[in-house]
């Protein structure tokens, strides 16, 4: 008798852990989701190249339009970049902090965390550019100062199972 409680017992966690599995897997996207992904992803690469321009404000508009279709934390820590770049320490504060909160274990949390204490200690303005040596002008001069550049998003983040990265 008890070895075939115990079988039933077994085989009825065996259907609840089945049910949960198949219950936590996500329903396909629908055409609706694919193409509002397709749009995010348009607005990613036009904010990107704005910001690669040092048009910022253009690109905070443009990484905010992907995150309405697409919400992943990636374009609230751009949108951050941005309205750093532009000065505006209140919006980059908000921003970087909403980051934080949408992705508590991000890779790049303790930089983040230190551009947060940067701002609220009123350092971190804006980018200050010499028109002789501003890389948008002339591309050869200059460096990269990577805590001033959007983060990219993995071509991953754009993917559907079953989609090619060459779309």
């Amino acid at each position: 008798m008890r070895t075939r409680a115990r079988g039933l017992c077994a085989w009825s966690f065996a259907v609840l852990v089945a049910f949960a599995t198949v219950a936590a897997v996500p329903a396909p996207a629908s055409a609706g989701e694919k193409e509002d992904r397709a749009a995010a992803k348009e607005h990613y690469v036009k904010g990107k190249t704005h910001f690669d321009l040092g048009e910022f404000a253009d690109a905070a508009l443009e990484f905010k339009a992907a995150y309405k279709l697409y919400p992943q934390p990636v374009f609230l820590f751009n949108i951050g970049q941005c309205y750093k770049n532009l000065g505006d320490s209140k919006n980059a504060l908000f921003f970087f902090k909403s980051y934080l909160t949408n992705a508590p274990t991000a890779p790049n949390k303790k930089e983040v965390e230190g551009l947060v204490a940067e701002l609220e200690r009123g350092g971190a303005g804006p980018v200050k550019v010499d028109p002789k040596t501003d890389p948008k002008t002339d591309p050869k001069v200059g460096k990269t100062d990577t805590k001033m550049m959007p983060m990219t998003t993995s071509s991953k983040l754009f993917l559907t199972k079953g989609s090619s990265p060459n779309r």
